[in-house]
């Protein structure tokens, strides 16, 4: 099961995507939930939308799973969904969110 994550606008248009399918966020979760404070509100058959003032909770969780990274893919993955999070961070009009399938 993959889960892509997107920055969209406030009007929930998606300004940006990345689809993990090699499941990085799946193995995070599996590995990481019970020691997250925000990334174990991911649900693999959910959707869920983070808000800037989740992020920086988020972005210490998602510093532990760059451990899980095993491939070039995952390294990409791993980055822009960092990089969507900072972005989402510093600009209150776009968010994080991860559709679960």
């Amino acid at each position: 099961m993959s889960v892509t994550i997107d920055l969209v606008s406030r009007s929930g248009e998606r300004v940006v995507t990345v689809r993990d399918t090699h499941d990085l966020v799946d193995r995070a979760l599996m590995q990481a939930r019970s020691r997250s404070r925000v990334l174990k509100l991911v649900e693999p058959y959910d959707d869920l939308i983070l808000e800037h003032t989740q992020l920086d909770d988020f972005l210490a969780d998602w510093q532990v799973v760059k451990d899980l990274v095993s491939s070039d893919h995952d390294r990409r993955a791993w980055s822009e969904v960092r990089d969507f999070a900072r972005r989402a961070q510093q600009d209150p009009d776009v968010r994080l969110r991860f559709v679960g399938d």
